[in-house]
C-alpha cells in the first residue's frame, strides 16, 4: 500500500513539472512571436506581446525600427530560468538592420535575456536582462 503511495505521489510531482515545464515554453515562443512582429513592424500585434508595465520602453524600441529594414537570423530561442512569476529567456540568432542601404548590422539577441509573464494566461514579454 505504501509502495503504491508513493508511486502515485511520485508520479503526480512529475507531471506537475511537466505541465510546468510545457507552460514555460510558451515564454519562448512568446519572445519569438515579439521578435517578429517587431521586426515585421505590426504595432497592433506587438503591442499586444508586452505586459503593461513594460509598454512605454518596448513602444519606443519598436519606434526605433521604423527607419531600418529588419529580419530575423536564425532565432531560436528557449527558457533560461525562472524567478518568481518571471520566466528568463534567452534567444540565439540575431536581428539584422539596414539602415538606409548601408551593410547589414546584426543585432545579436543573445546578449541579453527576456522577462517573460503571464498575463490574463497569456505569456507577454515584460522587459529584458535578469535586473528589474
Amino acid at each position: 500500500m505504501r509502495v503504491a503511495l508513493i508511486i502515485m505521489l511520485v508520479s503526480l510531482f512529475l507531471a506537475g513539472c511537466g505541465e510546468q515545464s510545457a507552460s514555460n515554453d510558451g515564454a519562448a515562443d512568446a519572445v519569438v512571436q515579439h521578435l517578429t512582429l517587431l521586426v515585421n513592424k505590426d504595432e497592433t500585434g506587438f503591442s499586444q506581446t508586452i505586459c503593461p508595465a513594460y509598454e512605454s520602453e518596448a513602444m519606443r524600441e519598436f519606434r526605433s525600427f521604423g527607419a531600418v529594414d529588419a529580419s530575423l537570423n536564425d532565432v531560436s530561442c528557449a527558457v533560461d530560468g525562472t524567478e518568481g512569476d518571471t520566466t528568463f529567456v534567452i534567444c540565439t540568432g540575431s536581428i539584422d538592420l539596414v539602415y538606409q542601404g548601408e551593410e547589414t548590422r546584426p543585432l545579436d539577441l543573445s546578449r541579453v535575456p527576456y522577462r517573460a509573464v503571464q498575463d490574463d494566461g497569456q505569456w507577454k514579454v515584460c522587459g529584458k536582462g535578469r535586473e528589474e
